[in-house]
């Protein structure tokens, strides 16, 4: 049996012992850090945050978020670190949001745009970039400008002569066609009588008488050279 005590104690003292790391103390606005990679907030002038990437064999302290390293390897408050300029994060709007009055963004402008002479344009429903166009009920004036629909200008339309109203010659004058007409006729005035209910036309004035599309004094009626 004392054999056996011997030999287990023997054992025992050839095994190697294991010594175990202390934890570290930290000090001075550090925090225990069980990463291996562990990146640490810099003080300089730009204030650029740097990782280191050596792989620590064991853990160790390092500063908090809000404190950064100094030259002397000490943690101070990031505000206290010198020409300290925290990172401004601001959203720039996309320029195509800046329309002018009465006008809204689009991504698809339609190829056809309504304006005061057409208002109700024909057009395919292809894109034409994107862009600011008239809201709707509006539409672009002769200043490319955006108006209500109703404040457009009326426009001017040129009144074309109709065939109704011809232009009558001399001694002429334009008015509803009487039933029956005097004509120079051989030296001598006779009168012809026709149904002209409704129809207007050129008829000669008073004391003048038709003859080849023209009217003429009885007198120049007496002297008419007529065709055979």
């Amino acid at each position: 049996m004392k054999y056996f005590i011997v030999l287990f104690l023997a054992f025992v003292s050839s095994v190697p012992k294991f010594s175990y790391a202390k934890k570290e103390v930290c000090k001075g606005n550090t925090t225990y850090v069980s990463s291996n990679f562990i990146c640490n907030n810099i003080c300089k002038n730009s204030f650029k945050v740097k990782c280191s990437l050596k792989l620590f064999q064991r853990t160790r302290c390092a500063c908090y978020n809000d404190f950064a390293l100094d030259k002397k390897g000490k943690c101070r408050f990031k505000k206290e670190c010198p020409y300290y300029k925290p990172i401004k994060t601001t959203t720039k709007k996309p320029a195509t949001s800046k329309c002018g009055k009465d006008q809204v963004f689009t991504r698809c402008k339609p190829k056809c745009i309504a304006t005061c002479k057409d208002k109700y344009p024909r057009c395919t429903k292809e894109c034409n970039g994107s862009g600011c166009v008239c809201k709707p009920g509006y539409v672009l004036d002769a200043k490319k400008k955006c108006i209500q629909m109703n404040k457009c200008p009326k426009l001017q339309t040129t009144k074309k002569p109709t065939t109704s109203k011809p232009g009558c010659g001399k001694h002429q004058m334009h008015r509803k066609l009487p039933k029956c007409m005097s004509y120079c006729r051989k030296n001598k005035v006779e009168e012809r009588c026709l149904d002209r209910k409704g129809k207007y036309g050129c008829v000669c004035n008073k004391g003048y008488y038709w003859v080849d599309h023209k009217c003429v004094s009885l007198n120049e009626c007496k002297k008419y050279n007529f065709k055979a």
